[in-house]
């Protein structure tokens, strides 16, 4: 500001003293409101020169031509010279030459118009030639007269923020790839419903276009009766903690068709956390389903021929019974009263006839046990594996006896299963454990409880795992799955006895339990079977 000269009030004539008072006073007034004035424009220039070097942004003076006259410190940070190397330059110098004829297009339209230019983006070259993005804005400065004496621009380094319009631009590339290349529907509608984006996997779903579909709800692809489940679904997952589970339910397609989807829904937010709008991941699980009721119908059928051959076997065996005792009867009866008129050859047929007919017994009285395990099961009680393990040793005394074995057990838990099947199943264990013993060792056969059971993937909830191992003959490693096969011997029937169903049993009655049993050997060390059971069976 500047003190302007005011004229003095012409006064009625005085006396020469009293009138050179009254000049005196007013020169000492206009000097008064003259230093007001400076020292006003000195404060307000010092205000001018504190945010001029505070601003963190870049700000500079240059003259009409562009050469550049002052500048604060920010200024010289961003392009990296001091100021005796910048004052030698024109902004153009620091401008790539792609720049110029569009800033100086904006400086003849805009600033030298109106005296200031919209904010705009440029690049600047630095002192060690690498370059920086910049949004600028360009002020025209005149003097007191109201002529352009200057321009000020202020500067701002805006690399980080390209940077992150970078990452964006990339985020939102590889998202627009994974929109349209998914292979699965993906929809966005409003927080009401309305479909408002779809790519082409959700469009040819439901076999509309896209302009058929905005504004639609999805409410209204959607059957009546799914409407109160999906709403609760939306409110009680979506809307509570910002995306559900995936959930079935059907679609309606432009054909009115109707087809089975599953659905996982994530609910999109803005910058403040608003919700704005929902996003949907759609499958067709038509072909899944179908695979599913298949493979449903399949196990019905085979459950059902499993039963009727089980009932087959059964009823089979039971009348073969009969006619192979009369052969045995009838056999035993013609060597005794016969022996006289039979030669040698004639009493070793009969002996041929009623071992075979003895092996056949007990070959059917073994497939009869094999079918009693469905056909004659029965139902699940709960009962201490102790009290089984105590029955067994006591049904095996004998061969204990004579074997000179010795079995211990370890403290066994509770389960639910079916009394006489346990019996069963650890009595072939343990018996084959006896009958399998080396030549002149004693047989030695421990019964043990693993300290963590292994896992059911079918049964959830508690397991028990049992180990019966003993010092056997063994068998090979490779060997372990083909024991549980019906009628497989390793071994010839004159080594050891039996028809080679015991194991076989032993495998239904622990799947029939839902369980699992393995086993393993090493020749001439033993055997060790491991059987899992659950502790509760499924309802």
């Amino acid at each position: 500001m500047t003190a302007e000269a005011r004229p003095l009030q012409h006064a009625p004539p005085l006396d020469d003293d009293e009138a050179l008072q009254r000049r005196i006073a007013e020169l000492e007034q206009a000097l008064a409101e003259a230093r007001r004035d400076r020292d006003a424009g000195r404060t307000s220039r010092g205000r001018f020169r504190s945010l001029f070097e505070m601003s963190r942004d870049g700000i500079v003076f240059v003259d009409l031509e562009g050469h550049i006259e002052e500048m604060n410190q920010a200024y010289l940070d961003l392009v990296g010279y001091d100021r005796d190397e910048i004052s030698t330059h024109t902004y153009q110098d620091l401008t790539p030459e792609k720049w110029r004829a569009g800033e100086a297009e904006i400086i003849e339209t805009q600033v030298m118009r109106r005296g200031f230019s919209d904010e705009y983006e440029k690049e600047y070259v630095r002192k060690d030639g690498s370059i920086a993005p910049i949004s600028l804005r360009t002020i025209l400065v005149r003097d007191l007269d109201g002529r352009p004496i200057r321009f000020m621009g202020i500067v701002r380094d805006i690399t980080e923020l390209k940077e992150k319009e970078e990452a964006l631009r990339a985020s939102e590339k590889r998202y627009r790839s994974l929109f349209d290349l998914s292979h699965d529907g993906v929809v966005f509608v409003g927080l009401d419903g309305p479909i408002e984006e779809a790519n082409d996997a959700y469009l040819d779903m439901l076999g509309y276009d896209l302009d058929e579909l905005i504004g639609v709800t999805y409410q209204q692809l959607t059957p009546v009766r799914w409407a109160a489940m999906e709403a609760e679904i939306v409110e009680q997952q979506l809307m509570s903690r910002g995306y559900t589970d995936e959930y079935e339910k059907e679609y309606i397609r432009k054909n009115g068709s109707v087809f089975p989807i599953a659905v996982r829904s994530i609910l999109v937010r803005d910058e403040a956390g608003t919700p704005v709008r929902i996003m949907g991941i759609v499958r067709d699980i038509t072909e899944q389903k179908q695979a599913k009721e298949a493979l449903e119908r399949h196990a019905r059928d085979l459950a059902r021929s499993n039963e009727e051959l089980e009932q087959f076997a059964y009823v089979a065996s039971h009348d073969l019974q009969e006619p192979l005792r009369k052969i045995r009867a009838f056999g035993a009866l013609l060597a005794e009263e016969k022996q006289e008129s039979l030669d040698e050859e004639g009493r070793q047929y009969i002996d041929f006839m009623t071992d075979a007919a003895a092996r056949m017994q007990t070959l059917v009285s073994d497939i009869l046990a094999l079918s009693r395990v469905t056909t004659a099961a029965q139902p699940f009680e709960d009962l201490r594996l102790s009290d089984v393990f105590d029955t067994v040793l006591s049904d095996l005394s004998v061969s204990l006896e004579e074997s000179e074995g010795q079995v211990d057990v370890a403290e066994a838990p509770m389960i639910e299963a079916d009394r006489t099947q346990m019996d069963q199943l650890f009595r072939n264990l343990i018996g084959n454990a006896l009958k399998f013993r080396k030549p002149g060792v004693a047989p030695r056969v421990t019964v043990s409880m693993a300290a963590q059971a292994e896992p059911l993937p079918a049964i959830p909830g508690p397991a028990h795992t049992i180990v019966v191992s003993d010092n056997g003959i063994g068998f090979e490693p490779a060997q372990g799955s083909k024991l549980f096969q019906p009628f497989k011997r390793l071994h010839a029937r004159h080594q050891y006895e039996g028809a080679g169903i015991g194991l076989a049993i032993c495998e239904k009655i622990v799947l029939r339990h839902h369980g699992r049993i393995t086993a393993a050997g090493t020749p001439g060390e033993g055997a060790t079977f491991t059987v899992t059971l659950p502790r509760r069976q499924p309802r």
